[in-house]
């Protein structure tokens, strides 16, 4: 029988200022608790700020020290409503680890056109940040 070696996963979700920060720390809580239901071993960043969120430039620095301490060994970095792209790519290139980037699927706009999230383009940006970074990511 195979023996399988459990990961420890740096969880790191990024929002961005100008999106509903009620709705990002929902996606927030929605992912750690499917996180938690699938016994996943992961280290949040809960400690680097009020929010546990990538947002600001001393979270990148911060997250990264943070995830090297505890020896994680992928980064997994979810874009609970767009995301801050320099911020990630920074986190991600100094803990130098596998990198998942991902987000969840975006609802239509409420009346009016306002929109809580655009998950889909924080992606699109953040993957353009990693490629000039040189950061490989999935």
């Amino acid at each position: 029988m195979a023996c399988v070696k459990k990961i420890k996963l740096g969880l790191a979700p990024t929002r961005r200022f100008c999106f509903s920060v009620d709705d990002a720390h929902k996606y927030k809580r929605l992912v750690e608790d499917k996180l938690k239901s699938w016994k996943v071993d992961f280290i949040n960043i809960d400690s680097i700020n009020r929010e546990g969120l990538l947002i600001g430039d001393d979270d990148s620095k911060n997250a990264a020290e943070l995830f090297k301490k505890e020896k994680v060994d992928a980064v997994f970095c979810p874009h609970v409503n767009f995301g801050t792209e320099e911020v990630v790519a920074r986190m991600a290139r100094d803990v130098a680890k596998p990198f998942l980037l991902w987000g969840p699927r975006d609802e239509a706009p409420l009346e009016g056109g306002v929109r809580l999230r655009d998950t889909q383009c924080g992606l699109f940006a953040t993957s353009n940040v990693l490629k000039k970074y040189r950061v490989p990511f999935t």
